[in-house]
């Protein structure tokens, strides 16, 4: 028996679950998109999978990144639009209700580790800040701005 293999990215750690989701829901919109009319699989749908992968590209960049939670919010802020996006896809009947409830319970799935990930990158910031702000110079303590 094969085991299922996960996406690389979800195996690199255990911050980087929510871009192995975005990563999957990515390659099952474009899997989805190719069956769709084409006045929305270049209209609306071209605009969902740009969304999906700039959630990725900020989760990404939220993994190298020392202050993570405001690009953290801005990948919510698109996890919102995106919602918003597959909702009236749903409602002009360009997917069926499967689809549409498979990709609500991912989003919501990716939305709960984002928010849980912006929490605790949140409280790390505020530490951060009071530590990284202050700099030595001359033997005198300056505060970064």
């Amino acid at each position: 028996m094969v085991a299922a293999r996960a996406s690389p990215l979800r195996r690199l750690g255990s911050r980087r679950v929510a871009s192995g989701s975005v990563y999957d829901l990515i390659l099952y919109f474009y899997k989805l998109s190719k069956r769709l009319p084409k006045d929305v699989k270049y209209g609306l749908a071209q605009e969902v999978r740009e969304n999906l992968t700039e959630i990725l590209d900020k989760i990404v960049i939220a993994n190298n990144i020392t202050y993570k939670e405001k690009i953290l919010f801005e990948g919510e802020i698109l996890i919102g639009r995106i919602k918003l996006k597959i909702r009236i896809l749903k409602e002009l009947n360009s997917i069926s209700l499967k689809s549409y409830e498979f990709i609500s319970r991912s989003l919501v799935d990716i939305s709960k580790q984002i928010s849980a990930w912006r929490k605790w990158a949140k409280k790390g910031d505020d530490i951060g800040l009071k530590v990284s702000e202050k700099v030595r110079k001359d033997n005198k303590v300056y505060i970064a701005e």
